[in-house]
């Protein structure tokens, strides 16, 4: 199996959250490492801010047919991490506090 080049591959994203949304479900944190490389992902909410954290790494360009296994599970978990959603909601108004003034009128 032969491909173009070993990388190793970082990424850090910031998502900013309106103060109208809310985090509704995280996807789980992803890791893998074997002799093909390492697969480490994951999102963390601090305040209203997610960061995602990536990193693919291909340790060679060049394995031969005993890695093919490892190699399978190295792509399926970088296919799986492609797919990771995670879910917003809105977050319900805020009620106003009303103070009513009494208009029955005394006898």
């Amino acid at each position: 199996m032969i491909f173009d080049y070993a990388y190793d591959n970082v990424d850090t994203i910031r998502i900013f959250i309106d103060k109208n949304l809310e985090v509704d479900a995280l996807p789980d944190p992803v890791y893998v490492s074997n002799q093909v490389g390492i697969i480490d992902w994951s999102v963390t909410k601090m305040g209203n801010t997610l960061l995602v954290a990536a990193r693919s790494l291909l340790r060679q360009p060049i394995f031969s047919d005993n890695f093919y296994d490892q190699v399978k599970e190295f792509s399926n978990e970088i296919r799986k991490m492609e797919g990771l959603s995670l879910v917003l909601k809105k977050t319900a108004p805020k009620p106003i506090p009303v103070k009513l003034k009494n208009t029955t009128k005394k006898k």
